[in-house]
């Protein structure tokens, strides 16, 4: 896996509830931060206005990016640790989250419009000369577990005939 970028953001993902008063006061810092760096780098090529741009889009992919997060955690990893088989698979939410080798990473790079829907693309890979991969788009809503369990259930069926196609 590549270096990742990313800590720091994720570290805020991860750690940070985003309430209306801390959505204002980013809005705030942002602006405050870009009118700074103005003030002291006359060069700096973009204005308050070119950050500020970001601040609601930042705050929708910090949410769902949470949301998306916890659902790994919860819900998907849960059931692979239970399992006793995280050493063999890749997970993948939208291509911005990844469990591989016991650790969850957050890509360097992902498009905010897929993270934002109010869905979930769910990849698990089997690692394995054999391997495979079961992809699902979920719509998160009140039956997201079920279809969730649902992808599980069947990547560990088609393990299991993997492996045992190969003690035959």
């Amino acid at each position: 896996m590549a270096i990742q970028n990313t800590k720091g953001f994720q570290d805020f993902i991860v750690s940070q509830e985003m309430s209306d008063e801390k959505e204002k006061n980013i809005e705030q810092m942002i602006g405050a931060f870009s009118e700074y760096i103005v003030a002291v780098n006359p060069e700096y090529a973009y204005n308050k206005t070119y950050l500020s741009a970001y601040v609601k889009d930042f705050i929708q992919c910090q949410k769902a990016l949470k949301l998306k997060y916890q659902i790994l955690l919860d819900k998907i990893l849960v059931r692979i640790f239970a399992t006793g088989i995280e050493q063999e698979c890749i997970i993948n939410i939208d291509d911005v989250w990844k469990f591989e080798k016991g650790k969850v990473r957050l890509s360097n790079t992902f498009n905010p419009y897929i993270v934002k829907r109010h869905k979930l693309q769910l990849e698990l890979e089997l690692i394995h000369e054999n391997g495979f991969v079961i992809a699902e788009e979920i719509n998160i809503d009140d039956n997201y577990e079920k279809i969730i369990d649902a992808c599980i259930a069947t990547f560990i069926e088609r393990r299991k005939e993997v492996l045992e196609d190969e003690t035959e």
